[in-house]
């Protein structure tokens, strides 16, 4: 993988809390908050980018992600206005409803281990955003490239710079 984009349809599920449990048998377990839909998320992210990597890198990677979430109705007119921001609509989602930006960041670079690169540690430059999916369905925008020479020469004159 030197480059690689991909659209990942659906709405995102935020990477929570580990929560102890009991299973059935009496045995203790960690399981995660964002339960099944969580799965079926970091799921479907592993599924649209596992046929684009032929082998997962073991190189620095560099992510970008951008989630679009969905816009609550309350933030269009009625009536006739009904497909029409209202003016006091928010630029962004900053609401609890949808997610916090590093859980989501989370569930996406453990949905990538494995697939992408080896292990998450290997992520040395992230950029998230979280946007209104004003056009189009819910959805996450993912970027991958690996670091290749010119982003080390540059990280190091942007240190000595520092």
């Amino acid at each position: 993988m030197t480059v690689l984009a991909v659209t990942i349809e659906g709405s995102a599920s935020p990477q929570g809390a580990l929560i102890a449990g009991t299973r059935k048998d009496g045995r203790r377990l960690l399981r995660n908050r964002g339960g099944d839909a969580l799965v079926k998320w970091r799921g479907s992210i592993a599924d649209a980018v596992r046929p684009l990597v032929e082998t997962p890198t073991a190189d620095p990677v560099l992510v970008d992600a951008c989630f679009y979430v969905r816009r609550p109705a309350c933030h269009f007119g009625t009536g006739r206005n009904a497909h029409t921001l209202r003016s006091s609509a928010p630029a962004f989602p900053t609401k609890r409803g949808t997610g916090d930006l590093d859980k989501l960041a989370r569930a996406v670079l453990d949905a990538l281990t494995g697939c992408a690169f080896l292990d998450d540690s290997q992520v040395v430059d992230l950029r998230c955003r979280k946007r209104y999916a004003d056009t189009g369905a819910p959805r996450l925008e993912l970027g991958l490239r690996q670091v290749g020479e010119i982003d080390a020469l540059y990280c190091r004159e942007v240190d000595r710079a520092a």
